[in-house]
């Protein structure tokens, strides 16, 4: 709960995150959030944002993770009608999904009010500029309350 500026979050297990009025800047090295190639679910709570930085999304699911070598998967969910989630990429860089030049994981967005963009010419969710990934169009054809720019057909 609160703003946090340099940090990141990064999951070591399969798990549950509650983000509550939770703000993560990562402008400097890395994404703000990461599950590191775990089975991830982020309930949001209030106003979050997180912001990813150069080549990092906001947040970042890779289909290989960065360090367990394993495929990332998130589950974004609300607990409460209003929860919102704003969520930039850093340049080249998704709002959700893999870094620059790397394929995403699986995305699930079940709810919450989704606002997603990213960096320069990458998609708002999805792998990044330089290719296309259906697994993140999926996502995306699942969350009604997405908003965002460059969203793949």
């Amino acid at each position: 709960n609160g703003a946090t500026s340099g940090f990141r979050l990064m999951g070591r297990h399969d798990c549950t995150v509650v983000a509550s009025n939770a703000t993560l800047d990562c402008t400097g090295l890395y994404a703000g959030f990461d599950p590191d190639g775990y089975a991830v679910t982020l309930q949001l709570f209030g106003d979050n944002a997180f912001r990813g930085a150069a080549d990092r999304p906001g947040i970042e699911v890779d289909a290989s993770g960065n360090y367990s070598g394993n495929s990332s998967s998130l589950i974004i969910t609300n607990l409460e009608p209003a929860a919102t989630l704003t969520v930039k990429g850093g340049y080249k860089a998704a709002g959700i999904g893999g870094k620059n030049g790397a394929e995403a994981g699986f995305i699930t967005i079940q709810g919450g009010i989704i606002s997603a963009t990213g960096g320069g010419s990458a998609a708002g969710i999805r792998r990044t500029s330089h290719s296309s990934s259906s697994r993140a169009a999926a996502a995306m054809a699942r969350c009604p309350l997405c908003t965002g720019s460059k969203v793949p057909p």
